[in-house]
């Protein structure tokens, strides 16, 4: 999860989309260490070989709490 900004937080499936590695945090980009897929904080694809984004889940905010819907893709 990144947080943006007071209403704007990035809840990402940290599961490369090229073949499933546990991604890896550098700064404010995941890298896969399998083959080297790179992902920005907003699960967008940077580098492939990995051909789609990653998997994120909407996040709402109630009051001072965070809500993730991990029933939506």
């Amino acid at each position: 999860m990144y947080r943006f900004s007071d209403k704007d937080y990035s809840a990402i499936w940290m599961q490369c989309a090229h073949q499933g590695a546990e991604l890896n945090v550098s700064g404010d980009y995941l890298q896969c260490p399998a083959h080297g897929s790179e992902y920005d904080n907003r699960g967008q694809i940077t580098n492939g070989p990995a051909d789609r984004n990653l998997r994120t889940f909407p996040v709402t905010i109630n009051k001072n709490e965070l809500f993730i819907d991990l029933r939506k893709i």
